[in-house]
């Protein structure tokens, strides 16, 4: 016996909702599978939990960035960026020796980062390991690191070390990324006057001086 019309358009209809609740329902299924995925590949990463201790550091939430700190440590030990963090929040307590332990942990673990070698070299310096901050210094710079903080602070450590003679060349390297640095010009004159160089000396003096008054004069316009 047929069907009549109207039966098989209800029919059609149902199966129609039907399929189109399954469709949604599977489009949901999906795209809550995939959620959970993703939230479990960012737990996973050991860079979620980097951008939470920077972010906690830069709020000066150091308990809180140490918490997120261990958690990127479970996930990326081996990572050198991991340890980078680590010594970024010892630096920022001023903890030299365990953030010089942490950012020579980042190098062994192949860090190219200037950032980590530069914070090194502070970490010598506060710790008055002049020679080892030289040594390093000069390291780095033959490695191809030419940011002038390096010059500048393996300077220093020859400064200190009253090395003087060995100390100008660095400091003149470290004038041509710090043009007028008053600080610098200051040790450079003081090496000079040193070592008996009285005419570079003076020489450096008159400079210190223009300087000044630049600086004088740009303040009082």
């Amino acid at each position: 016996m047929a069907v009549p019309p109207m039966q098989n358009s209800r029919r059609a209809l149902t199966v129609w909702s039907i399929g189109l609740v399954a469709a949604v329902v599977l489009v949901l299924a999906g795209n809550l599978l995939m959620a959970r995925y993703g939230n479990q590949m960012r737990d996973a990463r050991p860079e979620t939990y980097i951008a939470e201790a920077e972010r906690l550091m830069n709020r000066e939430d150091f308990p809180g960035a140490f918490a997120a700190w261990h958690k990127a440590y479970e996930r990326g030990p081996e990572s050198p960026l991991v340890h980078k963090v680590l010594g970024d929040l010892h630096h920022r307590l001023s903890h030299w020796e365990e953030a010089s332990g942490a950012y020579e942990k980042a190098l062994a673990m192949g860090s190219d980062s200037t950032g980590v070698r530069l914070n090194l070299l502070v970490c010598f310096l506060e710790r008055a390991r002049y020679e080892e901050l030289a040594r390093r210094g000069r390291a780095f710079m033959d490695a191809g690191f030419d940011d002038p903080f390096f010059p500048r602070y393996v300077a220093e450590a020859h400064f200190r070390l009253k090395r003087f003679q060995e100390a100008i060349p660095y400091i003149n390297w470290a004038l041509e990324g710090f043009q007028n640095d008053l600080y610098l010009l200051l040790r450079l004159e003081q090496c000079h006057q040193a070592i008996g160089n009285t005419e570079e000396a003076e020489a450096v003096r008159k400079r210190i001086a223009e300087v000044e008054q630049t600086v004088q004069s740009f303040r009082e316009s």
